[in-house]
């Protein structure tokens, strides 16, 4: 089997390993035997539990990236990209409903772990930003492009956290809720121009 699709046949393992429990309640017994490899083998391929979980987090924010980026790209008014943006992040945090807590929040441990998850965020941050600025090309205060997808990126968070707490609720729910917040400042950045 390829390098790549091993990695990735492992990457999947530990995310079933690491859902719904905590980053030390996993160990790299759980995930072998959820791989159905040997210990040596995943060291092999990540050096450590800690290089295991980096590799979960990576994928994870490169595939909301990814959807981000994919939802943002097709015509439509800023309202209306706005709208599948935010409707591709539900979907994705749907994806990740039983890794989220793990994953994206408070108990993702220290350290390299914690800088890891900050960096991924950062990612997420930049590609809101790009595409603020694709749908309000040369706004009137530049400087508050990266301001303002910091703070959705903050509160589809927040609101990701509710939507995990309370499952019963629809993704759709989680998306207008995203828009009353998201919509008028960019709306307003546009309007500014």
């Amino acid at each position: 089997m390829p390098r790549a699709v091993r990695e990735q046949r492992l990457l999947d393992a530990a995310e079933r390993a690491f859902a719904g429990r905590s980053y030390h309640e996993v160990s790299m017994d759980d995930v072998a035997a959820e791989a159905g490899v040997t210990k040596p083998m995943i060291y092999a391929y990540f050096g450590s539990k800690q290089g295991l979980f980096l590799g979960c987090v990576r994928r994870a924010y490169a595939r909301g990236i990814e959807r981000v980026e994919a939802a943002g790209a097709a015509a439509g008014s800023p309202e209306e990209q706005a709208a599948r943006v935010l409707d591709a992040v539900f979907r994705w945090v749907d994806d990740y409903r039983e890794q989220w807590p793990l994953v994206f929040g408070a108990q993702v441990p220290g350290g390299l772990i914690a800088n890891e998850a900050a960096s991924s965020r950062a990612g997420m941050v930049a590609a809101i930003a790009g595409l603020i600025r694709r749908w309000v090309p040369d706004p009137q205060a530049p400087e508050e492009v990266e301001p303002l997808a910091e703070a959705i990126v903050g509160a589809v968070t927040a609101l990701a956290d509710h939507w995990i707490r309370h499952p019963e609720e629809p993704r759709e729910l989680q998306v207008l809720r995203a828009l009353r917040i998201a919509g008028p400042p960019i709306m307003a950045l546009a309007e500014a121009r």
